[in-house]
């Protein structure tokens, strides 16, 4: 869902879906946010159970450690890789070229991630009843999904990280 949101917003209307795109990205999505994130959850709530502020402010610092950082770097390098092996018109010509552009787009992911997932991450916590996380994480993944997909795409430098 994340990447074909990104699409519509990143082309023209006339512009068909890139189905190829959505296939990988959709395969990518499901371990992804269908494997690794809720298990990410759960061992940060089994590790730190409760709602204590130090529990919940803990488990914020397990996920957004290893999500922000690791995490985004990890799925917009398996974007790029994904469009290098498709031979994408436009996009990575070299796993240097990948690698590079994760590389110069990597602060600016993090930056706009600790401007959601903090927040987000204590009110999961503290808030929404562990038999629901799954459900609210998943909403909040395929949002940050449409993100990185659209963040992915370019690898020519943009205004923004220029």
């Amino acid at each position: 869902a994340g990447d074909a949101a990104a699409q519509r917003y990143t082309s023209t209307d006339k512009e068909p879906l890139d189905v190829d795109r959505l296939k990988s990205t959709a395969c990518l999505g499901a371990v992804w946010s269908g494997i690794v994130v809720p298990n990410l959850y759960a061992a940060a709530e089994n590790v730190l159970p409760g709602r204590s502020k130090s529990r919940v402010l803990g488990k914020m610092l397990i996920t957004c450690g290893v999500l922000s950082t690791g995490g985004n770097y990890v799925t917009m390098l398996s974007r790029r890789m994904i469009q290098l092996m498709r031979g994408v018109e436009g996009g990575p010509t070299s796993l240097r070229e990948c690698v590079d552009s994760c590389n110069r787009d990597i602060g600016h992911v993090v930056v706009d991630d600790l401007k959601l997932w903090p927040a987000y991450d204590i009110m999961c916590f503290s808030l929404i009843p562990p038999r629901l996380r799954t459900f609210t994480t998943a909403i909040m993944s395929s949002s940050w999904a449409m993100y990185i997909s659209i963040v992915s795409s370019r690898t020519a430098p943009s205004e923004e990280t220029a």
